[in-house]
């Protein structure tokens, strides 16, 4: 449908650009409330899982990591506690330091690498 205001045509058809119910077009901007709904449920503020605390990526990392993970302070045979988290920062070519808060465990871990000398985990 067609409208003219001072001579001006605006288009005023309702167009359906991804098959909303309700008939409307989705501002591809914005989330839609079942999106919203979708991304809380997914990452709820929990960390990453890994298989591998050392995994290869730059920057910080909060890290889930369990029995099965590679490079925990568990794998290095300190702790008995198999599951925790851990923050991990570094590039992993230069340098790496993690800090790791096994689950039910009151002490901390930490191991580090910087310039090709390495510090396997510690308990701090």
């Amino acid at each position: 449908m067609n409208k003219k205001l001072n001579g001006v045509c605006f288009y005023t058809a309702v167009r359906n650009t991804n098959s909303s119910k309700i008939g409307h077009a989705h501002d591809e901007r914005y989330y839609t409330e079942a999106e919203v709904n979708n991304l809380f449920n997914t990452y709820q503020g929990l960390p990453q899982y890994s298989m591998d605390l050392f995994n290869v990526q730059s920057g910080g990392r909060l890290l889930y990591y369990d029995a099965n993970t590679k490079n925990t302070p568990y794998k290095a045979g300190i702790t008995q506690a198999s599951e925790g988290v851990a923050i991990t920062v570094g590039d992993w070519g230069n340098f790496i330091t993690s800090l790791a808060i096994p689950k039910g465990d009151s002490r901390l871990y930490i191991y580090s690498r910087a310039n090709s000398i390495i510090t396997d985990w510690k308990m701090l």
